[in-house]
């Protein structure tokens, strides 16, 4: 097969390559183009074909920067959130590649699926700021700290187990961030970072330390910092007039169609019957 493609510029699209081969192509390709920084980026029909195209890339070059960017394992606007692990490894490519830094000379090759790319996802913009790079001895805020992990998806927990959760005792913040292999201990001695441990969630034991560490957001739902949630103080009101990001409707203007009863039933929460005209306890005072 001819690859004066690798050398053409602008982007070059191939296919009806057979199965097997196609990794060891895009290895090559992207052998030949990390020395100008292009990126390789391969469409698979599906997760499975996605997971064994992975595995041979890494068996034909070890050395290559891949990124996988698997679609949810659920439906949109599904009951069902999507595993927390591969909403960890989403938002580690999707940050990987809004970052400018890319080591110069190492072949980069992203891997994705049909499903994966047709949904939406972050902005370069929303997804910059979301990352903070913390480093042994760095002085840190811990109530600073926390508040970025709750702007940026991540839960509070008793114990750290799964990607986007944290915990806080005392001096030691556990969190598990997106993109690592192992949740880690952040040990603060008054505001100075002392160390930074990864350790195993289900033992809880640590297994290695590291020297720096970039915390990235655990959730693909961000919003920019001028805006801000309903119900908060009344200080907040002239961000909120401000904020552009559209809100999903109430229950009450979805339901205009249904009769007066149900309306009024929705709206407060009352779970009372619907079939007197009587006024309901003092608790709800919804119309039955």
């Amino acid at each position: 097969m001819s690859q004066d493609w690798i050398q053409r510029p602008g982007r070059s699209v191939v296919h009806g390559v057979p199965e097997g081969f196609d990794a060891l192509l895009l290895t090559r390709a992207a052998g030949e183009l990390a020395a100008r920084q292009r990126p390789v980026l391969h469409v698979a029909r599906d997760d499975a074909r996605l997971a064994r195209l992975a595995e041979a890339i890494g068996f034909f070059a070890p050395e290559t920067d891949l990124l996988a960017f698997p679609a949810w394992d659920c439906l949109p606007y599904d009951r069902v959130s999507p595993n927390s692990q591969l909403v960890s490894r989403r938002l580690d490519t999707l940050t990987r590649l809004a970052s400018p830094v890319v080591e110069v000379g190492r072949p980069r090759i992203v891997v994705t699926t049909v499903a994966a790319i047709t949904q939406r996802v972050p902005s370069r913009k929303l997804l910059g700021p979301a990352v903070k790079r913390l480093r042994v001895g760095d002085q840190i805020d811990a109530d600073e700290l926390i508040g970025f992990f709750q702007g940026n998806g991540y839960t509070r927990a008793d114990t750290v187990r799964e990607p986007g959760e944290y915990a806080v005792r005392g001096g030691i913040i556990d969190v598990y961030p997106a993109g690592l292999a192992e949740p880690l201990r952040l040990d603060l001695f008054g505001d100075t970072l002392e160390a930074l441990r990864e350790f195993d969630p289900m033992s809880q034991r640590s297994t290695g330390k590291r020297d720096a560490v970039d915390l990235k957001p655990a959730s693909e739902i961000l919003r920019p910092r001028s805006c801000s949630t309903r119900g908060r103080s009344s200080a907040s009101a002239p961000a909120i007039a401000r904020c552009s990001v559209p809100r999903p409707p109430t229950i009450r203007s979805t339901r205009r169609s249904a009769p007066a009863t149900s309306t009024s039933a929705w709206s407060t929460g009352c779970r009372c019957s619907t079939s007197s005209s009587k006024p309901c306890s003092t608790t709800c005072r919804a119309p039955r």
